[in-house]
């Protein structure tokens, strides 16, 4: 043996999901894998590109809107997938949607009218359940119920505070302190 090792590192992908014309912007895919099916705008990384370019670049190639980025909404990846793929929440600068690229059709569907049962990719259905969770939170997808965002458990006999800030989402709850530090 040569002592060549090959690495299988997975890709990189950047997204965007918005709001335009009252309605969250997807994507009818008009290439393999999930032909057919609707996405948010994005695609692969390019070498040496910054993340949040690629996802900029992505969004303008596939629907023709120029966003700006309001910040990271996660980072998804799960196992056997070879994509991790980063999405932020963003903002329309300019642009006319219409469908390009590697897209059949592009339109805005209201929040509470997301097509998911023709949703592509896993990536996709856990984004916008996030998304609608913190710019939505009266919307449900189907089921009703949101999945709870899972906060670790402190150690038996950790000290909790309640959040002083009733202005603040989700505030009146016990925190526990150590996982927000400097925050109350």
């Amino acid at each position: 043996a040569c002592g060549f090792i090959t690495y299988l590192d997975p890709k990189l992908a950047a997204c965007t999901v918005f709001v335009h014309d009252g309605g969250i912007v997807l994507l009818k895919r008009a290439v393999a894998p999930e032909k057919g099916k609707w996405v948010f705008p994005g695609g692969f990384v390019n070498r040496g590109e910054p993340v949040p370019a690629a996802a900029i670049r992505e969004t303008r190639e596939e629907v023709n809107m120029k966003v700006g980025l309001t910040g990271i909404l996660d980072v998804y990846s799960f196992p056997g997938e070879p994509t991790a793929v980063v999405v932020y929440a963003a903002h329309v600068l300019s642009g006319k949607l219409e469908a390009r690229d590697e897209a059949a059709e592009a339109r805005p569907f209201p929040p509470e009218a997301l097509p998911w049962d023709q949703l592509g990719f896993e990536s996709t259905r856990s984004a916008l359940r996030d998304y609608l969770r913190r710019f939505f939170p009266r919307v449900r997808p189907p089921g009703g119920v949101l999945p709870a965002t899972r906060t670790p458990r402190p150690p038996a006999g950790h000290r909790r505070r309640r959040c002083p800030a009733p202005s603040r989402a989700g505030c009146g709850r016990a925190w526990p302190s150590r996982l927000i530090p400097g925050t109350h």
